[in-house]
């Protein structure tokens, strides 16, 4: 189904953004245009894209390329450019507030509690060679160290060659959920996706790893857990070998048990549970958030693999039935 479409230099909400333009995943109505300033969007070709551009009435000028040749074509008569390359002219709509290109429908992800969603194969996300943008309404932006480039192949991805990424922790309490797609180059180990500190002291409150055996271990330090003498170190693993050179969706998920699920720590993979254990939960985000690897008080690592889309929700775990959903909205493109 075709993504809804709305240019707004306003804030909304339950929808995805880049520039002023405003993306309905599906998961929330937005119709009637008379009440709510959506238009139907087009389905971008196979292998093609969908141009939208402003205008001041009756909803945007679509325009549909079938492949990167039209694409060049297309964007040189809107731009007045002499564009050579698909990356030329994504990053020239990139750079636009009142333009947009799409290469996909959005899967139906659920909005509603969304706080971050970076995703490198959608071509409305902006990055450059050292950073990345989410496309929720809070723009969070990523930075790129070592080797991170953004490749078209895998169906799109950040490429991580010895390189992870990395921004201030997003602010939770007591209830958050993370999922992402990786498919890894070979089997490594290591902290692969921590919240911790960058410096030499001060340490972690996510500290998860990568194992020798193929799988993925979601480990944390809870406060509350430790001040109750239950110890403060949680773990679960999964049983699936993640690092098998197939993609993957890694979900964890944080629970104090007032949100969807019991209190404790959880793992799923391709949207099925396969790991768990209890904790308090009753703590919160910490310092710096990074995926392919940490640098600062837990040492320094780095990955190659590559990192398809990053979402999380804060202040909520998400119940199986959903994590089953996120799963399926992004599945047929891996």
């Amino acid at each position: 189904m075709a993504n809804a479409i709305k240019y707004n230099t306003s804030a909304e909400t339950l929808a995805l953004k880049s520039g002023n333009f405003w993306i309905g995943t599906g998961d929330v109505g937005k119709g009637p245009t008379s009440s709510t300033g959506y238009y139907n969007g087009i389905t971008p070709p196979n292998g093609g894209y969908t141009i939208y551009l402003n205008k001041a009435t009756g909803g945007p000028s679509i325009y549909t390329c079938a492949n990167d040749s039209e694409l060049i074509s297309l964007t040189n008569q809107i731009a007045g450019t002499s564009y050579t390359t698909r990356s030329e002219c994504i990053t020239y709509f990139n750079g636009q507030s009142d333009k947009i290109v799409l290469n996909v429908d959005y899967g139906a992800l659920r909005t509603s509690n969304l706080s971050l969603c970076v995703d490198a194969g959608f071509t409305a996300t902006i990055n450059d060679s050292s950073t990345i943008t989410d496309l929720t309404s809070n723009q969070y932006v990523f930075n790129y160290e070592g080797t991170v480039t953004n490749t078209t192949s895998n169906n799109g991805s950040l490429y991580l060659n010895s390189g992870r990424i990395y921004r201030d922790s997003l602010s939770w309490y007591g209830n958050y959920t993370i999922s992402f797609w990786v498919k890894m180059s070979s089997t490594q180990s290591g902290y692969f996706y921590t919240e911790s500190f960058r410096g030499s002291g001060g340490c972690a409150r996510i500290y998860s790893y990568m194992n020798s055996n193929g799988t993925f271990t979601y480990q944390v330090w809870d406060n509350s857990s430790y001040s109750a003498g239950m110890g403060g170190t949680k773990s679960c693993s999964t049983t699936t070998n993640v690092q098998d050179g197939n993609w993957h969706q890694i979900t964890c998920v944080w629970s104090n048990g007032s949100s969807n699920q019991s209190r404790g720590v959880y793992v799923f993979v391709d949207g099925v549970q396969e790991g768990y254990t209890d904790m308090i939960g009753n703590d919160g985000s910490y310092s710096s958030m990074h995926l392919g690897g940490v640098t600062g008080c837990l040492g320094t690592y780095a990955f190659t693999c590559y990192l398809g889309p990053i979402v999380q929700y804060n202040n909520v775990a998400l119940s199986s039935d959903d994590i089953l959903k996120l799963y399926n909205a992004y599945s047929s493109r891996y």
